[in-house]
């Protein structure tokens, strides 16, 4: 009769994302760096990165509409990971590839502890919330710093600065 103690935090608490608009020039570029900027700024393998969904729209011939959603896997130890989540939804004109898109930045951390029986389960209660609760914490932080960074790096890109 085993089962799993699980924890789930939201990196960027209490908000659920950061959102970034922008409109201007090349509002595609997102889609060009999302991938390498999350290995980066991760320290992950490619193996831990995911592409979970890219459309386009090629209907109107004079707009195109593109759509895409990055996502990079990060282990902390035996019991703690992480997932980063880029989604960026847009849309450009064809001829002077001028518009405008919308970026979420979004982060949950996963803790699991397994265990056997009842009092195992306790056990990995009483060990989280004596030890290992800090550890996580500084998980939390640590990550909300990744987050930061890389919105950092989306505004720089678009030439966007804050003060």
């Amino acid at each position: 009769m085993g089962g799993a103690y699980r924890i789930e935090d939201v990196v960027l608490s209490p908000r659920d994302e950061l959102v970034i608009e922008y409109s201007g020039y090349n509002p595609f570029l997102i889609c060009t760096f999302a991938r390498n900027m999350l290995r980066d700024v991760l320290k992950i393998s490619g193996s831990s990165l995911r592409e979970d969904d890219r459309r386009w729209d090629f209907s109107d011939p004079n707009s195109r509409w593109f759509y895409g959603v990055w996502r990079g896997v990060k282990e902390e130890d035996n019991w703690t990971k992480s997932w980063f989540r880029i989604a960026a939804e847009g849309k450009f004109n064809v001829k002077d590839n001028t518009g405008s898109v919308k970026i979420q930045l979004r982060a949950h951390m996963f803790t699991t502890f397994e265990y056997g029986n009842p009092m195992t389960a306790s056990l990995w209660k009483f060990f989280n919330y004596i030890f290992y609760n800090r550890q996580r914490r500084k998980y939390l932080e640590f990550h909300r710093d990744l987050v930061h960074l890389m919105k950092e790096q989306i505004l720089k890109a678009y030439k966007i600065y804050q003060e």
